[in-house]
């Protein structure tokens, strides 16, 4: 039973951080292959997946959306896609921008992935009582190590500490999700 988690996000004050074994680790898109041993990984987008799968720990929980977006926009049921039948370690929540396909998956209403996310672990783990982020930018951009030049070139995002950003999105989520947000 998980009561805290970490969600970690590709924004400016991304950093991988050591995380008890009874702490939930959760990563989005490409910080996968920054962060150690996640326990699950949020993609909105399948192109992400597409491009970052090979590296994902084996043993990390993969969700998607039942209609993943393409190109930013929804995109065809994730049955379509070859390179998801190699893995075994996917599963599905229906999304906001798609109707309803399964009423029995959990239903995400988030305007980025690392939102879907949180919302995502706070509805499959309920007894949570706390999430810190890293990276949750709400528009101020990606850190270094994730910008097209620098990923897979060796950058390394190393340790931050003492980063903060404001967000006005922040208190929109926490009236969603009803648990303390802290933002790294």
């Amino acid at each position: 039973m998980y009561t805290k988690a970490h969600v970690f996000g590709k924004g400016p004050t991304f950093t991988d951080i050591d995380v008890p074994d009874n702490e939930l680790k959760v990563c989005t898109n490409q910080t996968c292959a920054f962060v150690k041993n996640p326990n699950l990984a949020v993609f909105n987008d399948i192109e992400t997946l597409q491009n970052i799968y090979e590296e994902i720990d084996k043993n990390c929980t993969i969700y998607i959306p039942v209609y993943p977006h393409k190109n930013l926009k929804p995109g065809e049921h994730y049955s379509t896609y070859d390179f998801l039948k190699k893995m075994n370690n996917v599963k599905v929540f229906n999304f906001s921008t798609k109707p309803i396909d399964d009423p029995s998956l959990p239903y995400i209403k988030g305007i980025s992935t690392s939102h879907s996310a949180i919302i995502l672990v706070c509805h499959l783990y309920p007894e949570l009582k706390e999430i810190h982020t890293y990276g949750f930018s709400n528009g101020l951009g990606y850190h270094p190590c994730f910008l097209r030049d620098n990923f897979h070139n060796g950058v390394n995002p190393g340790k931050r500490t003492g980063d903060r950003l404001a967000s006005k999105k922040r208190g929109d989520l926490r009236k969603i999700v009803g648990k303390p947000i802290i933002i790294h």
